[in-house]
């Protein structure tokens, strides 16, 4: 079984539906050579990959403008729930909300639900913005 199967077996099972719903639609498809592989998706708002990393499925969001800069779900999850939350929040707030995880499921919710979102931080406008808070985000995870 290549990376790129079992990549599909996660699509067919969790994600499928969603992609339909969001008019994603397979446009590259790659076994690397070693232990991964990729299979990216793109509607008219973004691109999405989901990759193969050793056998760890991580799910990653890139605009659709310039260079490919795919970077993970769960970095948009907190970059849209730290807008939406109050300017005060405590520090172990914030890296409560950094360190959040996302199951599959949780993953295709969070698209389903953001998508009006996730069009306007990625269009040509702010896409460059979103991702200097997207690494500006992680920065602060890392440490």
């Amino acid at each position: 079984m290549t990376p790129t199967d079992d990549i599909e077996k996660i699509y067919l099972e969790y994600f499928k539906k969603t992609f339909d719903n969001l008019g994603l639609e397979k446009y590259e498809r790659l076994n690397g050579p070693g232990h991964g592989g990729w299979i990216k998706f793109k509607n008219s708002s973004f691109r999405l990959q989901l990759l193969d990393d050793r056998g760890l499925i991580e799910t990653d969001i890139s605009p659709l403008f310039g260079q490919e800069q795919f970077r993970g779900i769960e970095m948009y999850n907190s970059l849209l729930t730290l807008i939406k939350s109050p300017d005060n929040l405590s520090q172990s707030e914030k890296r409560k909300i950094l360190g959040t995880r996302l199951d599959y499921h949780a993953q295709a919710t969070f698209l389903l639900d953001n998508m009006e979102k996730l069009k306007n931080i990625l269009d040509k406008k702010h896409y460059e913005d979103t991702l200097r808070q997207i690494n500006n985000l992680g920065q602060e995870r890392f440490k």
